[in-house]
């Protein structure tokens, strides 16, 4: 997106596996982030840090499910594929 915009990119001054730790990382470094929103909502220190909704970098994502052809699945997976064939255009639709 910066590139597209002719804006030099983003320098990364800090990476991490640890998501729960992003939210406090940059309430006290003051850095920008691009991260999902739900680790802003359930991140520890949260309440320094703000959303910039910006449709240009709005990830879309596709989530997939493989499964086997008469291969075993548990309870709980199944009950994941059902749900995810009925309801996958309304799971992760934000109003």
């Amino acid at each position: 997106v910066f590139a597209t915009h002719l804006l030099p990119t983003p320098q990364v001054q800090i990476e991490t596996n640890a998501i729960s730790l992003l939210p406090r990382l940059i309430a006290r470094t003051q850095l920008l982030s691009f991260a999902a929103r739900e680790t802003l909502e359930h991140g520890l220190g949260v309440s320094w840090l703000r959303e910039v909704p910006l449709a240009q970098t709005t990830m879309r994502r596709t989530v997939a499910v493989s499964v086997r052809t008469d291969g075993y699945l548990s309870p709980a997976a199944g009950t994941l594929v059902s749900l995810l064939k009925e309801e996958a255009g309304s799971f992760f639709e934000r109003d």
